[in-house]
C-alpha cells in the first residue's frame, strides 16, 4: 500500500529546484520558445531581418561604393605598373617584378586583417571603423600620388625606346632621363599603401555582407552577394580602360597622341576612396557590439 501511494504522489510535491539568479522558472511555452518570434524565420533566413538585404537600398548602398572603389583602386593601380614604372620611367625589369609583387602583397593579409576586424572592436563597432581606417589609407596614398609631380619621363624622344643604348649616338643619349627609374620606389611604396587600405577594408566589408546575406530569405539568399561580385567587375572592366586607354600616349609605351596622365588617374582613385569614407559609416548596417576585446590566439 505504501509503495503505491508513493507512486501517486503529485508532481506539484516535489521538491523544485530554482535557478542559480533566483529568479523563477518560465510557467508558459511563450516564455520558453525560441527563437521569440518564429514567423521571423519561416522564410529559411539564417538570421532574424534587421532591415533591408538588397544591395540597392540606401542601408546598403555602402557595400556597393564600397566594392566599386575596390575595384577602381585595385584595378587602376594594379594597371598602372607596366605603363608608369615599364615605360615611363623606365625601371628595370627586377625593379618591375619587385613592384608587382609588393603591390599585391596586401591581399595575402585578408586573414589577418578579418580576424582583427572579427576581435579587435573600434567603440563597439567592428565593420564599420575599419572600412574607414581602410579607405582613409587608401585615399591619403592615391592623393599623394595625383600630388606629387611624376616628372619628365625617361624617354625625352619616344621613338628612342626601339633603340638599344649601346646603337645612341652622343646626342640621342644626351636626351635620356637617368634620373626617371629612381622616382618610382616611392610610387611603389605609395601603391603598396593604397592596396593595404582597400584590403583593410574590404575585411570588415565581408563582415557585414556575410551577416547581411543571411538575414535573406532562402528563395533569394545569394542575390546580394551576386549584385555586390557584378558591381566589383563592372569597376574593375572601367579601371582597365581607364588605364588601357588613358595611359596609351607615347611616353607611356602607347600610340595615342594623348593621355590622361599618371596624376589624372590617380586624381580618379583618390576621388572614390574619398567618396567611399561616408558611405561606409552611414549606408552600411551594423548593430554596436558591447562584447569586449577577444584575444587573437584563443580566437586562432
Amino acid at each position: 500500500m505504501v509503495q503505491y501511494l508513493t507512486d501517486r504522489v503529485s508532481v506539484e510535491s516535489l521538491p523544485k529546484l530554482k535557478p542559480d539568479d533566483g529568479s523563477a522558472y518560465p510557467t508558459s511555452y511563450d516564455e520558453l520558445k525560441s527563437p521569440n518570434n518564429p514567423v521571423q524565420l519561416e522564410d529559411g533566413s539564417l538570421r532574424p531581418a534587421n532591415g533591408s538585404v538588397s544591395a540597392y537600398s540606401w542601408e546598403n548602398l555602402g557595400m556597393l561604393t564600397h566594392i566599386a572603389a575596390v575595384g577602381t583602386v585595385y584595378g587602376t593601380v594594379s594597371g598602372v605598373i607596366y605603363s608608369v614604372l615599364n615605360n615611363y620611367l623606365h625601371m628595370s625589369t627586377t625593379l618591375v617584378a619587385t613592384a608587382t609583387a609588393l603591390v599585391t602583397f596586401p591581399r595575402a593579409l585578408r586573414i589577418f586583417t578579418g580576424m582583427l576586424t572579427d576581435t579587435c572592436p573600434i567603440f563597439g563597432y567592428r565593420r564599420r571603423p575599419y572600412m574607414i581606417i581602410g579607405w582613409s589609407l587608401s585615399f591619403i596614398s592615391c592623393l599623394l600620388m595625383a600630388a606629387l609631380p611624376l616628372g619628365d619621363p625617361y624617354y625625352g624622344d619616344p621613338s628612342l625606346s626601339d633603340i638599344a643604348l649601346v646603337d645612341m649616338t652622343p646626342e640621342q643619349l644626351a636626351t635620356l632621363n637617368a634620373d626617371a627609374p629612381s622616382r618610382g620606389v616611392k610610387l611603389i611604396i605609395l601603391m603598396m599603401i593604397a592596396n593595404f587600405g582597400s584590403v583593410m577594408a574590404y575585411s570588415g566589408f565581408n563582415g557585414a555582407l556575410m551577416d547581411a546575406s543571411q538575414r535573406e530569405p532562402e528563395a533569394t539568399r545569394g542575390t546580394l552577394i551576386g549584385d555586390v561580385i557584378v558591381i566589383h567587375y563592372v569597376f574593375m572592366v572601367v579601371s582597365s580602360f581607364m588605364t588601357g586607354i588613358g595611359l596609351n600616349g607615347e611616353d607611356y609605351g602607347g600610340t595615342f597622341s594623348w593621355t590622361m596622365g599618371f596624376n589624372a588617374v590617380m586624381w580618379v582613385c583618390a576621388a572614390a576612396s574619398f567618396l567611399t569614407i561616408p558611405f561606409s559609416w552611414y549606408c552600411v548596417q551594423e548593430v554596436k557590439n558591447e562584447r569586449a576585446q577577444m584575444p587573437i590566439l584563443p580566437f586562432l
